[in-house]
């Protein structure tokens, strides 16, 4: 569904799994329940804005913007807590390299 949103192609797909939590009703695709239903929904389909599915896409599933998410998060999770505490545990945890290893430049 993903895909075919990035390339602003709407989306006809069946009340299943995450299909209602990816699909914007109207804008991106829609959501059925039958296959009467998705007869019934086939121009509708075709008279939505592909540019307009390319825009969700963008504004939903972008790397951009879910990377702006996790760093968003990751921030929130360092500010809730000792973040030096934290930074600490994490800094353990890095595998560093022997004594007799040669520097990595």
């Amino acid at each position: 569904m993903i895909e075919a949103m990035a390339c602003g192609t709407p989306v006809l797909a069946f009340r299943h799994g995450s299909v209602p939590e990816v699909i914007d009703e109207g804008i991106t695709g829609y959501v059925v329940d039958s296959v009467d239903e998705a007869f019934l929904k086939m121009e509708s389909l075709h008279a939505l804005d592909r540019g307009r599915v390319r825009r969700r896409f963008e504004e939903r599933f972008s790397v951009a913007r879910m990377a702006s998410d996790y760093v968003r998060i990751y921030q929130s999770q360092l500010q809730a807590g000792d973040s030096t505490h934290r930074l600490e545990v994490l800094n353990s945890k890095v595998a560093r390299p022997a004594e007799s290893s040669p520097a990595l430049v």
